[in-house]
């Protein structure tokens, strides 16, 4: 993984103020349960990493950076998600769903939530390197022509 500075980690309370309805109530400073930080604390952590615990939790910077993220939700996805209580559950999912077939423009009265969502949902974040992706699927699509016919006959 790379390198990661605990200083410039994003600022997780800020979502009490970009999406309130959602984290307003919040209290940032109270670990979730299921975080652990001291190789004594109990842990899911199974398999081939249950002896590089202490290697891993040692590794500060990473530590911060998980633990921040584990706090972190999506800004879009949750501004949408907290107009809930006005339009209900369906009728989003339902304008979601619209929106994802048609386009936004189908949507009447769009709310601004949902078009910054899509917008984002768009964007090609800097970090994804498409001919990576390209090579990923031209593999998938060779195993799939040549070995899933036979597997699916063999089962």
């Amino acid at each position: 993984m790379g390198r990661h500075d605990s200083e410039n980690l994003p600022d997780i309370t800020s979502q009490k103020n970009s999406v309130p309805a959602i984290y307003g109530n919040v209290d940032f400073s109270i670990d979730p349960e299921r975080f652990t930080e001291s190789v004594e604390d109990t842990s899911a952590l199974s398999g081939q990493f249950t002896s590089k615990r202490a290697e891993l939790l040692a590794n500060r910077p990473m530590v911060d950076l998980i633990k921040t993220y584990t706090m972190m939700g999506d800004h879009y996805a949750d501004a949408y998600a907290a107009l809930i209580p006005k339009y209900g559950f369906s009728k989003l999912v339902e304008t979601l769903e619209k929106a994802c077939d048609n386009g936004v423009d189908s949507v009447v009265d769009a709310p601004q939530e949902l078009i910054d969502l899509l917008k984002e949902l768009e964007r090609k974040p800097a970090w994804v390197d498409m001919s990576l992706i390209e090579e990923g699927a031209r593999r998938q699509r060779n195993t799939y022509a040549h070995l899933f016919p036979f597997t699916v006959r063999g089962a």
